[in-house]
């Protein structure tokens, strides 16, 4: 089954991330969520299995907290910085073409063109849930709804509406702990434009 790939940030809402995932498994199925905390066995190096997972995904979900734009100690906003995974993880599902869905926890604020990156603009033009305490079940069954539809279409299967925005075939073909998704190379610490 095609995994909705969860994003987050460790130092904004985690817990959140953990209920989505939790829900999505419930809703379409053990294992349908990928959040890598659960998804990726102790000991294994999590770069390939991050992206070549994420290259395999129908769908993204970028759980943004209040704390998600913070700086760090150092002053410094993490999505800044081309390090940064979760702006990786984002940067590579914009790339590949996936729908990725923003969900607001916390209170917060969905980010605007000028908080993000230039790498990340298209984050700002993408329709986005509010996951509110008080109306939380409607919320979540919204999301659920739509993540359950994109992983029927990215997966051949339809609910008999037209979606735009499904998943490309992917595919990836998987070689020395590589996955090549079209021209690029999903490798390592993040992904790699390369005609290797």
């Amino acid at each position: 089954m095609a995994k909705i790939f969860i994003s987050y940030r460790n130092s904004d809402d985690p817990s959140a991330a953990v209920l989505l995932a939790q829900s999505i498994d419930e809703r379409l199925g053990e294992g349908a969520s990928f959040l890598d905390s659960k998804s990726i066995p102790l000991g294994v190096d999590f770069r390939p299995a991050l992206w070549g997972q994420l290259a395999r995904s129908a769908a993204m979900v970028v759980v943004i907290g209040p704390r998600w734009l913070a700086p760090d100690a150092d002053g410094k906003r993490r999505v800044d910085r081309t390090d940064d995974f979760v702006r990786q993880e984002i940067e590579f599902a914009l790339k590949i073409g996936i729908p990725i869905i923003p969900v607001l926890v916390g209170g917060a604020a969905r980010p605007s063109g000028d908080t993000l990156p230039a790498s990340l603009a298209g984050l700002e033009h993408r329709q986005y849930l509010t996951l509110r305490h008080r109306s939380a079940d409607r919320d979540l069954g919204c999301l659920l709804d739509r993540v359950h539809e994109l992983v029927l279409a990215s997966s051949g299967r339809s609910t008999g509406a037209k979606h735009a925005d499904t998943a490309p075939a992917a595919g990836g073909i998987t070689f020395n702990g590589r996955v090549r998704v079209g021209g690029d190379i999903v490798n390592g610490s993040k992904y790699v434009t390369s005609n290797e």
